[in-house]
């Protein structure tokens, strides 16, 4: 699938949602009832991406890079599954939003309204599909649903429809990827916090001097939050390296797979095998 990034990057800008009117307390107190505890993650998130900004308000575009941050989510899921690039995407989205402080601060620290409205879409979408709150993958088609703002229009952009996104959801659903985390998802992410947590405490002083500076400003709360956060822009920022690597890492996924055919042939056939061509790794 071919997306032109840089028409999303050019998408008009709709200001008049970057203005809330209701406190962040207060709205939260509204759809905690609304969300499971993944779908109130995102949401947090949003604010995070609201404050790395510089932005009082949580906008629709905070919303959808939250769910672009931790890849295993519903959300995120339900994008790479429909062929969307989730780095080019995050970056089209930053580039948008960025820089930081660009936009006039006014009204109180809270969501906009469409941003509140896309996610009683989302557990609309949840209720559709037998749940009571909304997960990640149903913000995103909440999101989907809101065509009178920036994430709704990028989403729209995209070479796929709305119905092949629920249809992903449904799947995902059924296959019961977005309910309570399973013991294996709580001990795998046990275990990518411990990572993080391990990075963190390794780091020079000068680095972790740089932790704490986003930990004491607000930007993240905690130190492997924000050296979560390092690791994505780093990855985010080295875009084409990862490209080059993964291509790279196909071909040898598909050498290796050649030589167990050829081993597989010859076993049936009692004759040696013989080498399979190498990959050309500046290609």
């Amino acid at each position: 699938m071919v997306i032109d990034f840089e028409s999303l990057r050019d998408e008009e800008d709709w200001p008049e949602q970057q203005v809330a009117t209701t406190p962040w307390q207060e709205q939260i107190d509204r759809l905690t009832p609304l969300l499971s505890e993944r779908g109130m993650w995102v949401v947090t998130q949003a604010r995070n991406e609201a404050r790395r900004f510089d932005h009082l308000a949580v906008s629709t575009e905070h919303l959808l890079l939250a769910l672009l941050r931790e890849s295993d989510n519903g959300g995120a899921l339900v994008l790479r599954r429909l062929g969307v690039d989730l780095l080019r995407l995050h970056d089209v989205l930053g580039g948008r939003l960025g820089p930081v402080g660009q936009r006039i601060r006014v009204g109180v620290s809270g969501m906009t309204a469409v941003t509140m409205k896309a996610i009683h879409l989302g557990q609309e979408e949840a209720q559709r599909l037998g749940h009571d709150t909304a997960d990640p993958e149903h913000i995103l088609l909440g999101l989907w649903r809101i065509g009178d703002s920036n994430a709704g229009r990028i989403l729209a952009r995209l070479p796929v429809t709305l119905e092949q996104a629920r249809l992903e959801v449904m799947r995902l659903n059924e296959n019961g990827n977005s309910v309570a985390p399973t013991a294996a998802n709580a001990t795998a992410q046990a275990a990518n916090t411990l990572g993080v947590i391990d990075v963190a405490s390794r780091v020079s002083v000068r680095d972790r001097a740089a932790l704490d500076a986003l930990v004491e400003s607000g930007v993240h709360a905690t130190r492997e939050e924000a050296a979560a956060w390092l690791i994505h822009a780093g990855i985010v920022a080295n875009a084409e390296l990862f490209e080059r690597v993964n291509d790279l890492i196909a071909q040898i996924r598909q050498l290796r797979e050649a030589a167990q055919s050829l081993a597989h042939e010859a076993e049936s056939t009692g004759e040696a095998p013989s080498a399979p061509d190498e990959p050309n790794p500046s290609a």
